[in-house]
């Protein structure tokens, strides 16, 4: 295997999707989508369930930017694939 290859799968390896983080966090798909992209925001009570599980501030969950979260949220995760659309909404793919 050749070391371009073997660094992409690598790169590969650590992307994940937002309906995985959603699935870590125990929210819905659809209520990080809409977190991240500042839609929604979670309760207080949801917020420090988040902190507890990700190690992100409960003040991040509530007020960050899309941009601090989607920071906070990569630095924790790793690169994460963050897909415009609603996630919970399939892509056809072509036979």
């Amino acid at each position: 295997m050749t070391n371009s290859l073997m660094e992409s799968m690598k790169i590969l390896m650590v992307i994940a999707n937002q309906a995985e983080i959603a699935k870590r966090l125990e929210i819905s798909p659809s209520f990080f989508c809409h977190i991240i992209h500042n839609q929604k925001r979670p309760s207080v009570k949801k917020a420090v369930e988040l902190e507890r599980i990700s190690g992100i501030s409960r003040m991040v969950w509530l007020y960050g930017d899309t941009h601090m979260l989607r920071v906070m949220i990569e630095s924790v995760y790793g690169k994460i694939n963050f897909a415009k659309g609603h996630p919970s909404k399939s892509k056809k793919m072509d036979d």
